[in-house]
């Protein structure tokens, strides 16, 4: 029943067929794959356009947050292969599987994953630190603040905010890293209604400003018909 209402809901709307967008392809996943007690994704293809919110939707166990994992490379597919702008970043024949630190991308989770023992300022700097200079990750952790209107929310700590000044820190950390692409899982599921609304905005307009593409996985159709450019259906592992 539910596939049948999403199933004709997104047939009311501009629904784009990814794969006439090939010369616009920022990931592609071919006969992808993947089991645990029985079959989750199973002989999966699918082409995802750069910089684009893509959604995710389906009923549960329908493999949306596996998929999204696999795209990351925290879950391993058992066949397939996946590319990231032409660029093979899992293959399972030839054995290639690039790490998750490699795949130039960031996630966002619904429960927001922030330390709770450091400041704002730390949680966003904790994942360029190595990387960049003192004065360089400054500047880069008041960009990302700034970027979600939190500038001077850095010295405070996750304790003291709301959930939805929690979940622009989320974002920020995940702009700070300069990613191409950006993972949402359930990312705006824990929030009331009217900051699920006004993060949706911020999201979709964060998302355009930066040339980014974006996958957003979430279970409420409504909330995929309003951030996504693009709306993938998946219906017992397979792409509907």
């Amino acid at each position: 029943m539910i596939h049948d209402k999403l199933t004709s809901t997104i047939r009311l709307t501009n629904f784009i067929n990814l794969e006439e967008l090939s010369i616009l392809v920022a990931i592609k996943l071919q006969h992808v794959s993947k089991s645990y007690q029985g079959p989750v994704i199973e002989d999966l293809n699918l082409t995802i356009p750069t910089q684009q919110i893509t959604a995710l939707v389906g009923p549960s166990g329908s493999g949306k947050s596996t998929l999204l994992n696999l795209i990351a490379g925290l879950t391993t597919p058992d066949s397939g292969q996946i590319w990231f702008d032409e660029q093979p970043i899992f293959d399972a024949d030839q054995s290639l599987n690039c790490p998750p630190a490699k795949r130039q991308l960031a996630m966002v989770f619904q429960d927001f994953a922030l330390w709770p023992h450091m400041t704002v300022h730390q949680n966003i700097a904790f994942a360029i630190e190595t990387h960049l200079s003192k004065a360089e990750c400054r500047k880069r952790v008041e960009w990302a603040l700034a970027q979600v209107s939190l500038a001077d929310y850095g010295q405070r700590y996750p304790r003291e905010l709301s959930g939805g000044q929690q979940q622009r820190v989320a974002l920020a950390r995940a702009l700070a890293t300069q990613p191409d692409l950006i993972l949402f899982d359930e990312a705006l599921s824990a929030l009331d209604p009217q900051l699920r609304l006004q993060l949706q905005q911020d999201i979709s307009a964060l998302v355009k400003a930066h040339h980014l593409t974006a996958i957003f996985v979430t279970h409420d159709r409504q909330e995929a018909l309003r951030i996504a450019d693009n709306i993938v259906l998946l219906h017992a592992g397979q792409v509907v």
